[in-house]
């Protein structure tokens, strides 16, 4: 069931849009300034309701926070025709405006369809995810790897034991410190120049171009990380 905030001064709101939403079975949550930061990141979609151009600072204010701090969609209500309100407003990034004359079931499929669309795209996200997990297999019985179902490479504990690292944070940049703590299990030593030899020898191994690599990717000056998409190629 998606969640869906309600943002208003005051709890008078244009009922005939959320009574709408209530007969589609939609959770309703009422927010203002005390409590909306304990829901922020629980809602599919944020209704921001303006009153009146001198509500338009606080809109925008609550905008920017949804848009740097939540995955929510924003739509602003308001009770008005304003051009220069809706312009500002989609110029902050929210994802639609609905004024006085959008009717109730305009507005109910534009939700719908926003939702479906939503949907679409996180499924299509886990399926290619899911694929390219699948593109680089791991054999800890035998410290071996195989990529896109290719043939089976022998590697050294610790050679494995980095790819396995990777590949739990794939696409994500680990540091030097980080490899090293990880693989090795110590604080201090020659941390740069124990973990790049060992990804030298490893790249050997897998890459077909050890000049151009395809799958474990240099980050200057911070490490390395697994480039999740190379595998999908």
């Amino acid at each position: 069931m998606t969640t869906i905030g309600i943002m208003s001064e005051t709890y008078e709101t244009n009922s005939k849009y959320i009574e709408k939403l209530e007969e589609q079975n939609f959770q309703i949550i009422y927010l203002n300034e005390s409590n909306y930061k304990k829901y922020m990141n629980s809602l599919g979609i944020v209704l921001m309701e303006e009153k009146g151009y001198d509500t338009i600072g606080k809109v925008c204010e609550w905008i920017v926070t949804f848009r740097d701090f939540s995955t929510a969609m924003i739509y602003v209500m308001s009770n008005q025709e304003s051009d220069i309100g809706k312009m500002i407003y989609m110029q902050l990034g929210i994802n639609a405006y609905v004024d006085k004359n959008c009717s109730v079931e305009e507005f109910s499929l534009m939700i719908k369809n926003a939702l479906q669309r939503r949907d679409c795209c996180i499924k299509s996200l886990q399926n290619n995810h899911e694929k390219r997990a699948k593109m680089i297999e791991l054999y800890p019985q035998n410290f071996s790897i195989s990529i896109e179902n290719g043939e089976e490479i022998t590697l050294t504990r610790l050679e494995f034991a980095a790819v396995n690292l990777l590949k739990s944070k794939s696409g994500t940049t680990l540091t030097y410190d980080e490899i090293y703590k990880q693989i090795w299990g110590e604080e201090d030593g020659n941390k740069k120049y124990k973990v790049t030899n060992l990804f030298f020898h490893l790249r050997k191994k897998i890459e077909r171009d050890v000049k151009n690599p395809q799958y474990i990717k240099t980050v200057r000056s911070k490490g390395y990380r697994l480039d999740e998409w190379a595998l999908a190629k």
